[in-house]
């Protein structure tokens, strides 16, 4: 099955966004970066959760990963807006720019990323240090073997060691 950019744009057989984004965590997370994904995109399912979230702090154009790891090229960290591989620069809204340039007037490295290797990459360029090659692809497969059953959950020594505290 193919996937369409947007209806009316060809269509484009590149991984979605989400796919980008999850691969792109799995890499972070495996360099040891401090980061986040800003869960700011997505359909609505009514008008009144659309202005729930908004009065709560969501706004529109929030970049969608923020890495605060400083580096020499990006001593406050980077803003990175995650696209496509396919995706272009016209594919990053007003309210995208806007944002991005928000960050780079406080002294983060505002950055748009196609795909998760170009935002790698850019990561990179500005002294993000991110394991790649051999590594990365390891990590990858192991990231996509690991199988949870419903309801089960990977815990942190620390997490654990705190709960049986109370035992």
């Amino acid at each position: 099955m193919r996937a369409m950019k947007k209806q009316g744009k060809k269509p484009s057989f590149s991984k979605p966004e989400m796919s980008e984004q999850t691969d792109l965590g799995k890499i972070l997370d495996a360099a040891g970066l401090w980061w986040f994904h800003v869960p700011n995109g997505g359909a609505r399912s009514s008008v009144v959760e659309g202005a729930r979230l908004r009065a709560s702090g969501v706004r529109t154009g929030v970049p969608d990963v923020l890495v605060l790891t400083p580096a020499p090229g990006a001593p406050r960290g980077v803003a990175l807006e995650l696209k496509r591989a396919d995706g272009t620069l016209s594919d990053v809204s007003a309210a995208q720019w806007l944002w991005l340039g928000r960050f780079e007037a406080v002294g983060v490295v505002p950055v748009v990323g196609f795909g998760w290797r170009d935002a790698v990459a850019k990561l990179e360029a500005n002294g993000i240090e991110v394991e790649t090659g051999e590594h990365t692809r390891l990590v990858s497969e192991f990231f996509d073997t690991i199988v949870v059953s419903p309801g089960a959950m990977l815990k942190p020594e620390w997490l654990q060691a705190w709960e049986k505290r109370g035992t």
